[in-house]
């Protein structure tokens, strides 16, 4: 935000007949998703994607495990102006209406309402040659009563070849399987609804000549709505069963002896046998 003026006008989610867009999110496989090319206007994006090109801002975190590799992220209150607008525009209260409706909901909290010292802002990230993020799911919830049901990825890179990879993989519900790949491409927002079995990933990076840079949202409704999920599921054809259990955010451990992942990974698989929230 610029003088608490978003600089960014709301983009329509919605493009085309309405039924039908919300038909084709409901029945992705392996889980409902939605991608938007050209989300913003070109002008727009050119300006933002400069900025993030020209970044040099310390990261708050690093990652450089067999399954986290070469991902920084950032403090949101450390980014460039144009990069705090585009995650207030994610967490708009008009682009919630469209989350809300696409999804079936009433009620939709994005993460920027939930931030504390224990979750700060850190919604730009940047992932650079040889990066992978292995297969995962996010965390289930926040607090007692708050659970996570969407996520949003804009790809904001201003240039970037389908060979260098980092694409976004979607799993099978066990998290082991590839069965969709998002591409990525320079202005596209992937939109998917995250349950406890949305496993997803992004796919090594290699020969890129810059780094590849997202823009990341969770949202959050109260457990009391989960209901309302599978109703418009239903509604629009889908066979799509959303199911959820409290857990942390749970890679799959592949070639790794890091005792961490396992000791996450046997927790997520105990809860999922009693499969409460």
């Amino acid at each position: 935000m610029v003088n608490n003026v978003m600089i960014f006008n709301i983009p329509n989610i919605f493009r085309g007949n309405k039924d039908e867009v919300i038909s084709q999110f409901w029945n992705a496989k392996p889980f409902p998703y939605l991608c938007i090319d050209n989300f913003l206007e070109s002008d727009t994006f050119q300006d933002l994607a400069k900025d993030v090109g020209k970044t040099s801002i310390k990261p708050t975190l690093t990652f450089e495990t067999e399954i986290e590799k070469g991902k920084a992220i950032f403090s949101n209150k450390n980014c460039p102006a144009s990069i705090q607008d585009a995650v207030g525009m994610l967490s708009h209260p008009e682009f919630l209406m469209q989350l809300k409706e696409l999804i079936g909901i009433n009620s939709l909290g994005p993460l920027t309402d939930f931030n504390s010292e224990h979750m700060p802002f850190n919604y730009f990230h940047l992932m650079s040659d040889g990066g992978i993020l292995g297969s995962h799911v996010d965390h289930s919830s926040i607090g007692d009563d708050n659970v996570h049901v969407l996520n949003c990825i804009f790809y904001i890179s201003e240039q970037w070849d389908t060979s260098w990879g980092g694409h976004t993989v979607f799993f099978n519900k066990l998290g082991v399987k590839e069965k969709s790949k998002v591409t990525y491409k320079p202005n596209r927002l992937v939109i998917f609804l995250h349950s406890s079995q949305s496993f997803h990933g992004v796919s090594k990076i290699k020969g890129n000549s810059c780094e590849r840079g997202s823009i990341y949202m969770d949202y959050l409704t109260n457990k009391n709505n989960l209901k309302h999920l599978n109703i418009q599921s239903q509604k629009y054809g889908s066979k799509f069963i959303a199911k959820y259990w409290r857990h942390q955010t749970t890679f799959i451990p592949f070639n790794t002896m890091n005792f961490r992942y396992f000791y996450i990974y046997s927790k997520y698989l105990a809860k999922r046998l009693l499969r409460r929230f």
